[in-house]
């Protein structure tokens, strides 16, 4: 019995001292921080220049500029003197999952053969969830080529 006494002392004991125990902080000082310049333009709420911390993510910036959630641009990255301009999603798009086989023809990068294969398949599934999805399925990889659909179509 004394012997459970001692071991369950010692257990309180060493749970005490990791709870007391000064943590370690990495604090980071004002001077050792690399600010970056960026541009942001176009359909956001907050356009300007923007210096900023060389880590910060793009979700954090496009909080910070106020991007609309429907608002079109290219993909970027962060980096000293980045210029993202952001557009207005069309007033008259193509919307991809009631569109015919001559209007998804018409879109830039998309032909007869992709249309047809872009029908078919929302036959089956009825919308695409996310332009990653769109984009999969047509086999469009290149950037101004997407942002040119995304400019003139929206999926819903």
């Amino acid at each position: 019995m004394i012997k459970i006494y001692f071991i369950f002392l010692a257990i309180i004991a060493l749970t005490l001292g990791f709870i007391n125990k000064p943590q370690e902080k990495n604090v980071v000082s004002p001077e050792e921080i690399v600010y970056i310049e960026v541009e942001v333009d176009g359909y956001c709420k907050r356009p300007g220049t923007y210096k900023i911390p060389e880590k910060t993510s793009k979700e954090q910036l496009l909080s910070l500029v106020g991007v609309y959630e429907s608002a079109i641009y290219k993909d970027f990255t962060i980096a000293n003197g980045t210029y993202i301009l952001f557009y207005e999603p069309p007033t008259n798009p193509i919307v991809i999952s009631k569109a015919s086989l001559e209007e998804l023809d018409s879109l830039p990068g998309i032909g007869e053969a992709k249309a047809q294969t872009i029908l078919d398949y929302l036959a089956n599934n009825q919308v695409f969830d996310t332009w990653d999805e769109f984009f999969d399925l047509v086999k469009i990889r290149d950037e101004d080529a997407k942002f040119k659909i995304k400019s003139a179509a929206v999926l819903r």
